[in-house]
């Protein structure tokens, strides 16, 4: 049952209202559903999970969600791992923070997972693999990117039961032109029709219908992106965040006049929140 209009109207003043700054970053969200059949060699846990890595390297961050339930053991330590040989198979070394993710919940067989770290921090990864890419966090930063990008990196759950990973999974993203660049990527109708399907998607999972979008058809060669297309995403975005009894995200160009220029940021910005809220 919707939730009251109040509510509504709090969530959307954090998306819409006054005192946001524009923000030309262009975050890459990587998404993957974890299991034991994932694995090398693949275990018959039946345990699931899913992931999301958002990657912002204009604001030097990276965002871990993740969800996971049915572990047959528990949680003993969880990493991603990369660049592995061969896009989506094999075993490789550890990249990120050692022994384990920052606050990750060790010893449960179940659990959620929301952590941002600093990518500007050798300590955001292992030392190990600092060192084999030039010896900066900005050598690992870039070498995690591509390795998420090229689908040579995985996301691991290791257990007490399957110390070597219960279960895994490797990330990609689930959007075209990816990233979204200001000033290189052109805005195309199809960015916007498939963020309306993947919103719509988690719409209906928290018991809501399909938004009522305007120009309900892009035509993929005619139609021009305009500003009342990005604030209808954002609009049915906040709608299902409330549903979720979660905080709507907010936006660095907050008020979208009519005839804005629309960016590769504006949809990069919705894509990262829609991913968000996909994995609770």
């Amino acid at each position: 049952m919707p939730r009251s209009l109040t509510l509504l109207t709090v969530c959307l003043c954090a998306v819409f209202g006054p005192g946001a700054r524009r923000v030309d970053a262009a975050p890459q969200a990587f998404v993957a559903t974890l299991s034991g059949a994932k694995e090398s060699p693949p275990n018959a846990s039946p345990a699931t999970g899913s992931t999301a890595v958002i990657m912002d390297v204009v604001a030097h961050t990276m965002r871990i969600i993740a969800n996971f339930s049915g572990l047959v053991g528990l949680v003993t330590a969880a990493h991603i791992h990369a660049p592995t040989a061969t896009p989506f198979a094999g075993n490789i070394g550890i990249a990120t923070v050692l022994p384990s993710f920052t606050g990750f919940p060790l010893g449960a067989n179940s659990g959620t997972y929301d952590f941002t770290f600093d990518t500007t921090l050798p300590t955001s990864f292992n030392a190990a693999f600092v060192t084999a890419n030039g010896g900066t966090a900005a050598g690992a930063e870039a070498a995690l990117l591509a390795a998420l990008a090229s689908g040579r990196a995985y996301f691991n759950i290791h257990s007490n039961m399957f110390p070597a990973g219960e279960i895994r999974g490797f990330p990609v993203t689930p959007f075209t032109d990816d990233p979204l660049t200001n000033g290189v990527t052109v805005v195309q109708a199809v960015h916007v029709t498939e963020l309306r399907q993947f919103i719509d998607a988690q719409r209906l999972r928290f018991k809501l219908t399909g938004f009522l979008w305007t120009d309900a058809t892009l035509d993929p060669v005619v139609t021009v992106v305009k500003a009342q297309h990005i604030l209808d995403l954002r609009l049915a975005l906040a709608q299902a965040y409330v549903e979720a009894d979660r905080s709507a995200p907010t936006y660095g160009d907050p008020s979208l006049a009519a005839g804005t220029t629309i960016e590769g940021s504006h949809l990069a910005e919705i894509r990262a929140a829609a991913v968000t809220l996909s994995i609770f």
